[in-house]
């Protein structure tokens, strides 16, 4: 009788390491889940404008000239530093987007401020941190 559960036992458990395995292999694993990449944009604030309180929602526009401003509501609080810039004008001009970030840290004494911005790498599943500029 101990034999026949103890075999039961270890039938029961090479069916769920198996299975497990299987799981392991196959190359789908994390395909239902959406890789969200957070990018960290240092900004400077204007002159005579206080920073965005943390926690803001902040969109931010590219511009022809290189340079990238940072909106609040419908005024401009700040603009990204240069060494930012380059890589959100590039993604501006081939997905014709305007990223939406929050402000994560600010800086009363200087005025400068922190935007963290969750840009999705699937096209086919709509973010609420991306606005589209079309």
């Amino acid at each position: 009788m101990g034999e026949k559960v103890k075999r039961k036992h270890a039938e029961q458990f090479r069916h769920l390491r198996d299975e497990a395995y299987g799981r392991l292999k196959d190359p789908d694993l994390f395909s239902d889940r959406q890789q969200v990449l957070a990018r960290t944009y240092r900004c400077r604030g204007q002159n005579g404008n206080r920073p965005p309180e943390t926690g803001t929602r902040a969109t931010l526009m590219p511009q022809d000239d290189g340079r990238v401003l940072v909106s609040f509501g419908n005024r401009v609080v700040g603009e990204v530093v240069e060494e930012d810039c380059s890589a959100l004008v590039a993604l501006s001009r081939v997905e014709a987007i305007l990223p939406v970030g929050d402000v994560s840290e600010q800086s009363e004494l200087t005025g400068d401020f922190l935007v963290v911005c969750h840009l999705p790498d699937d096209e086919n599943n709509p973010n609420e941190y991306r606005s589209n500029s079309r």
